[in-house]
């Protein structure tokens, strides 16, 4: 499947929703791991959805992140007891970095993917730079090489 720019917009705006909507983008970024690693990378480093979530409805991609992330051990989860509720046995928090995904794009050798890659940071830090509501800053312009 071919993510472009409307379509990973779309996941994340699902992901930043209603539960049900989250877990239609999950089942989705599930499948994508293999062929888009940069939509599911990026899509887990913008959205704030519970690793329980991403446990149950797209175990593939967050054992995915979880190996970018050197993070070893399976991932178990483990119901309170008395209700619905759960948790992952081993909860260390995930830290994904944009070096993270940087590496393991980069690894791939896929222009699309190092394109969405880019696009995507270049907007993270120019929407980083806006939130400083410094007077003096009129728009914001970046420009950037790849370290070789």
């Amino acid at each position: 499947m071919v993510i472009d720019d409307t379509k990973i917009d779309n996941i994340i705006k699902m992901l930043a929703g209603e539960t049900e909507d989250q877990i239609v983008a999950l089942s989705i970024l599930d499948k994508l791991v293999e062929d888009n690693p940069a939509t599911v990378l990026l899509s887990y480093k913008f959205c704030k959805v519970n690793d329980v979530l991403w446990a149950q409805h797209a175990l593939n991609a967050f054992k995915y992140i979880r190996k970018v992330c050197k993070i070893k051990g399976e991932v178990e989860l483990i119901q309170y007891p008395g209700n619905d509720t759960y948790h992952i046995k081993d909860a260390t928090v995930i830290s994904l970095t944009f070096n993270d995904i940087f590496d393991t794009i980069y690894k791939t050798k896929d222009k699309e993917q190092m394109d969405l890659f880019f696009k995507y940071f270049m907007h993270f830090v120019t929407e980083q730079c806006l939130k400083m509501r410094h007077n003096f800053m009129a728009k914001v312009k970046i420009k950037m090489e790849l370290n070789e």
